[in-house]
């Protein structure tokens, strides 16, 4: 091996701060694979539905308006490269819980979470439907439908091709709506780093782990694996936190799903079978496996989508208002499969009557 690869290799692993994004963006690009065009005819199809998207969502009282916003057909290496930092505030203070923990790795210790990000939006593309579909809420005025990944999930599962696009496209729109509402995102980075805040590194598999990276060729078969960092991180004193987090996750999706099915009878006859397809792919092997904060289950999602129903159903369009008033009106972990918990909570004044 030449002189001049060992420098390349060290000065990629050797990048400041709390994440190696350059280090993300080679593995990343490696496993997304090089840019595949989209057909322009096919993309018209896509940015007409996304516009029409986006007037029909803006029409949803719930909704924030959005200054600018448009939803663009894209391919996997494009949505893989706009959306590796879109995630920044999210596993940046995982690269410095690690980086307090194991200041003996110094930059290295940056390159364990570079490799996670990087592995994990690079194998996300092969796999989202849109910007909604990566089970993360994303800062961005942009919308994305993945083409080639919406066209293969609709001949999978035998859908109709323009009811599958227009159900996507919905999706990427409210996602866009949802994620404008900044204390959404702040509330889910806040109990993030609560359940990171009392996480304790185990030094001994980072050691272990990061053996393999003193030589050059082991490390560059690691790059395209990636890092389980889940195996690295020991238990929380603060669980909770997760699971109000992973709440967050999954009262997000479930508004979602509710308010698409709102437009079910007029533009989705076919919804029914859409679901179908949702949840036999549930049962697919999850690409998020590897990440080190456990992400909502399909199951939650739809725990969470029956709350959405259940809160309007019973009380009415005002009170579902309510559920995105603010941090202190979303639902906890526990509330999501108890509705009248949260209404206890949050719609009476004395819960108890007394």
């Amino acid at each position: 091996m030449s002189d001049n690869l060992f420098e390349q290799l060290f000065e990629l692993f050797n990048q400041p701060g709390p994440v190696n994004w350059r280090l993300a963006e080679e593995i990343a690009g490696s496993l997304s694979g090089e840019p595949d065009p989209v057909d322009p005819w096919l993309a018209d199809e896509y940015t007409e539905l996304g516009n029409l998207a986006l007037l029909q969502t803006a029409t949803v009282e719930l909704l924030p308006d959005l200054a600018s916003a448009r939803i663009d057909p894209v391919d996997r290496a494009t949505w893989t490269t706009d959306n590796l930092r879109a995630f920044d505030y999210l596993v940046e203070p995982l690269g410095k819980r690690m980086g307090e923990q194991a200041q003996m790795l110094g930059p290295l210790a940056g390159s364990l979470v570079g490799m996670q990000v990087g592995s994990l939006v690079g194998s996300l593309g092969h796999h989202v439907l849109g910007g909604f579909d990566a089970a993360l809420i994303a800062r961005s005025e942009r919308g994305y439908l993945v083409v080639q990944n919406l066209e293969t999930f609709a001949s999978t599962h035998g859908l109709d091709t323009r009811q599958t696009r227009l159900w996507a496209a919905l999706h990427e729109a409210i996602h866009l709506r949802l994620s404008s509402v900044d204390w959404i995102s702040d509330h889910y980075a806040t109990l993030l780093g609560t359940y990171l805040g009392g996480i304790e590194v185990d030094l001994g598999s980072i050691t272990e782990q990061m053996q393999g990276l003193t030589d050059p060729m082991a490390a560059a078969e690691q790059m395209g694996d990636g890092f389980d960092l889940g195996s690295l991180l020991g238990s929380s004193s603060e669980q909770w936190a997760q699971d109000d987090a992973q709440a967050v996750l999954a009262f997000v999706a479930g508004l979602r799903h509710h308010l698409v099915g709102g437009f079910g009878d007029r533009w989705l006859p076919d919804l029914t079978d859409v679901k179908r397809a949702l949840a036999v792919r549930a049962d697919e092997p999850d690409v998020h496996a590897g990440v080190s904060i456990s992400l909502p289950s399909h199951e939650l999602v739809l725990t969470a989508e029956a709350f959405c129903a259940q809160v309007e159903e019973r009380w009415g369009s005002e009170a579902f208002a309510r559920v995105l008033e603010s941090a202190e009106t979303i639902p906890t972990a526990a509330e999501l499969a108890d509705p009248v918990g949260w209404a206890a909570r949050i719609l009476l004044d004395d819960p108890f009557g007394e």
